[in-house]
């Protein structure tokens, strides 16, 4: 089952998003803005199963709520994909 969370929510300088991956795949992180534009790519590359963890900083983000994206693309083809609402305050 893929699964995404964050560790603090809402966060002020930095949170930690944490997923974990059913199986080997290409995996995409990312932080979208209310209007859906991508303000931060955290991971783009093949992963293999597991859990993971990344940083996430308010560097270049206004308060506000972001959606983080985490999409698995399999060998096989299918692609699972997890969001959740983040929310930054100053």
């Amino acid at each position: 089952m893929l699964t995404l969370v964050s560790s603090l929510n809402p966060f002020t300088d930095r949170t930690t998003i944490s997923c974990s991956l059913p199986e080997k795949g290409r995996l995409m992180l990312s932080i979208h803005n209310i209007f859906g534009e991508t303000v931060k790519t955290l991971g783009d590359d093949v992963e293999h199963e597991g859990k993971y963890s990344v940083e996430v900083t308010s560097e270049k983000m206004r308060p506000g709520i972001y959606t983080a994206m985490l999409s698995l693309k399999t060998s096989g083809g299918l692609v699972l994909v997890k969001t959740i609402r983040i929310v930054y305050k100053k």
